[in-house]
């Protein structure tokens, strides 16, 4: 459903991403940290995202074993006491399902013209990679995605794609996943 790019880590190492099967450590503690950031133009089912800076809530857990997870929600006081109310039900529960690593999955937005407009978005022309870049330009065609996709490749090291289309028609939305397959031929 969405492009595929394989890492030679995990061609290399798939035993890493295989269940680990012992007793398995306890959550004790849980931590929620909102986050705000300046945002890009990313598009969505009403046209751009009207806000300038986006929100986000990081959930940190520790577990008996010394371990540290890491995960993000969408932003807001309301998730973020909700995750907060869900403490008795996690904090000194068996870690579930637990893996030595994981593959990381990007997202890539459709990005609009900042330039159409007086708000202040966030841009980066003279950014010393092509990620922090290209995340801040317009994106509206398969071939930028592609191109925002193999910049985050390079940076970040992403295997995978999540392409956040709802701006576009499903036909427009195809175009860029095809693209991606065909640019990055070895990882798909």
């Amino acid at each position: 459903m969405y492009p595929r790019v394989s890492s030679s880590f995990s061609d290399h190492h798939d035993h890493l991403f295989h269940p680990i099967h012992h007793q398995p450590p306890i959550v004790t503690q849980l931590r929620v940290v909102p986050v705000a950031g300046h945002d890009s133009m990313p598009m969505n089912l009403s046209g751009a995202h009207g806000l300038l800076f986006f929100t986000r809530n990081l959930l940190i857990l520790r577990d008996s074993a010394g371990n540290t997870g890491l995960g993000e929600v969408p932003g807001g006081d309301k998730i973020r006491q909700a995750i907060e109310d869900a403490r008795p039900l996690i904090v000194g529960r068996p870690i579930g399902e637990q893996r030595e690593a994981v593959q990381m999955l990007g997202y890539l937005f459709y990005v609009g013209d900042r330039a159409r407009t007086d708000l202040a978005y966030r841009t980066e022309p003279g950014a010393d990679n092509d990620w922090f870049r290209l995340c801040n330009e317009k994106a509206m065609t398969a071939d930028g995605i592609v191109r925002l996709a193999e910049a985050a490749y390079e940076r970040y090291g992403f295997a995978y794609f999540k392409l956040k289309g709802a701006c576009c028609a499903a036909r427009k939305r195809s175009r860029p996943y095809a693209r991606c397959m065909i640019a990055f031929p070895k990882r798909a």
